[in-house]
C-alpha cells in the first residue's frame, strides 16, 4: 500500500481502503451540471463537426467536377459552409463545457457571420444549382442542393441553442 501512496502522491494519513479499493480522501469539487441548453449546444457542436466534414467531402466533389464559373462559386459556397461548421462545432463544444465563453464576441460574431452565409450559400445554390428552367415550384424546391439545407438547418439550431447558452451565462453571473 506504501508504493500507491507514494505514486499518487497522497499523504499517509489521507488514503483508506472502502469498498471500491484505495481511494484519496481528497474531494473534488466539481462545478454545476449541464443545463438542457448547454447539452443541445454540445450535441449540435457534434452534429456541426459531422455536417462540415460531409460538406467538405461535397466540396471536394464539386471542385473536381467544377469546369465553369457557376459550379466554382458552388464549390467555394459548400467550401465555406465545411469550414464554418468545423468551427462552430469546436467553438461550441468549448461554450457547452465553459458558458463564458459563449459570451465573447468572436464566437457571437463566429456564429452569426455562420448564419447569414449559410443562408447566403443556399440561396446561391438555389439560383445556379437548379440546371435548367424552373417552370414550377415544386421543381424549385426539388432541385436545391438538400446537403446544403440540411446544414442550414443544423447551423440554425446551433445558433439557437447558442444565443440561450449565453443569454444563460449573463444571467448567472
Amino acid at each position: 500500500m506504501g508504493t500507491i501512496r507514494k505514486a499518487c502522491n497522497v499523504p499517509a494519513g489521507d488514503a483508506f481502503r472502502g469498498r471500491r479499493g484505495i481511494t484519496t480522501g481528497i474531494r473534488i469539487e466539481k462545478g454545476r451540471a449541464m443545463s438542457s441548453n448547454q447539452k443541445w449546444l454540445k450535441i449540435m457542436s457534434f452534429i456541426a463537426i459531422l455536417a462540415g466534414v460531409g460538406m467538405a467531402v461535397w466540396t471536394s466533389v464539386s471542385l473536381a467536377f467544377a469546369n465553369t464559373a457557376p459550379g466554382l462559386l458552388l464549390a467555394i459556397c459548400m467550401g465555406a459552409q465545411a469550414f464554418f461548421d468545423v468551427v462552430l462545432g469546436v467553438f461550441g463544444i468549448g461554450a457547452a463545457n465553459k458558458p463564458v465563453r459563449s459570451e465573447g464576441l468572436y464566437y457571437i460574431a463566429t456564429v452569426w457571420l455562420a448564419l447569414i452565409l449559410n443562408v447566403a450559400a443556399v440561396i446561391v445554390i438555389a439560383f445556379i444549382g437548379g440546371g435548367g428552367e424552373m417552370d414550377s415550384t415544386a421543381y424549385a424546391i426539388v432541385s436545391l442542393d438538400i446537403p446544403s439545407l440540411i446544414n442550414l438547418v443544423v447551423v440554425f439550431f446551433y445558433a439557437r441553442f447558442a444565443r440561450l447558452v449565453c443569454v444563460q451565462s449573463a444571467q448567472s453571473l
